[in-house]
């Protein structure tokens, strides 16, 4: 895997990057998300880097698509509180349409693919407290927000 990264003096270079390098973007992704979702420029550090190429890849936006779509179907996981499944309810059309955002062919901002995996994987966020249920649409419509083209994009291939 190569990646974008600034180099000393702030130009653009591609780094060759290591598969330890990789598994340790994973290992350390709900930070990473947390740092892109908040709109950190991927090139200014090689994990961000990394871990910006692993979430705009097309199986990971495949995988977050086809969990959106589980978060919302009738057997929806015993996880989501019974007050957020309701939210979830009413913004089903915002779902698909953040599903779809994520599966559009070419580059995505990766900031928008941030935030949908910390909505899925934040055990303490609005998709799985109680008390944040009212914060759940106004997440997924930014999350939409944040997809739609004109948006900072990662273009790796």
């Amino acid at each position: 895997m190569h990646v974008l990264v600034n180099d000393e003096q702030g130009r653009l270079t591609l780094a060759r990057v290591p598969r330890w390098r990789q598994s340790l973007a994973r290992l350390h992704g709900n930070r990473l998300d947390r740092e892109l979702a908040r709109g950190a420029r991927p090139e200014s550090d090689l994990q961000l880097a990394v871990r910006a190429m692993q979430l705009v890849s097309a199986r990971t936006r495949a995988l977050l698509s086809v969990s959106l779509g589980r978060a919302d179907l009738a057997g929806r996981p015993r996880m989501v509180p019974v007050r957020n499944r309701a939210v979830l309810a009413e913004e089903a059309g915002h779902l698909e349409e953040l599903s779809g955002a994520l599966l559009s062919a070419g580059p995505v901002p990766v900031r928008g693919v941030a935030m949908v995996s910390l909505l899925l994987a934040d055990g303490t966020g609005p998709l799985y407290r109680p008390g944040r249920a009212s914060e759940l649409g106004a997440v997924i419509r930014r999350a939409i927000q944040e997809l739609t083209p004109g948006g900072y994009s990662v273009t790796y291939p």
